[in-house]
């Protein structure tokens, strides 16, 4: 009889131990999502706007829109999606630049988990 409630006792401890090993992985797999996510966007507001002759080490040039394609790094997928935007930076410009550049960096998955973030860039048009 006491091994019959031991047992009814251990069980839910069970789902308890594996619902928070669940909680803590998808945690740890939002702040990795989010630091690539943030690292990418601070890679391309480091890079000048624009330099002259076109050098492939601006961020218009290396970011020109719609952004460059997507990788895989370790699980995630990490897109880049850019537009010119006008000077309240809402709208789309379309080409050429306008002096302003909108970045978005989107990190997914496990197929429908995903992380975003939005910066800005902006300089002198070429």
């Amino acid at each position: 009889m006491a091994m019959v409630v031991l047992a009814l006792a251990v069980v839910p401890m069970v789902g308890m131990l594996e619902a928070g090993h669940r909680a803590a992985t998808a945690s740890g797999d939002y702040d990795a999502a989010r630091a690539l996510a943030s690292a990418k966007l601070e890679e391309a507001r480091a890079l000048p706007y624009a330099r002259p002759g076109g050098a492939a080490d601006s961020a218009v040039e290396g970011y020109a829109p719609p952004g460059p394609p997507a990788v895989t790094e370790n699980g995630f997928t990490l897109s880049v999606r850019t537009a010119f935007v006008d000077e309240e930076f809402s709208g789309p410009a379309g080409s050429p630049p306008t002096g302003q550049m909108r970045i978005e960096a989107l990190v997914e998955w496990d197929g429908d988990r995903s992380y975003s973030t939005t910066g800005f860039v902006s300089g002198r048009p070429p």
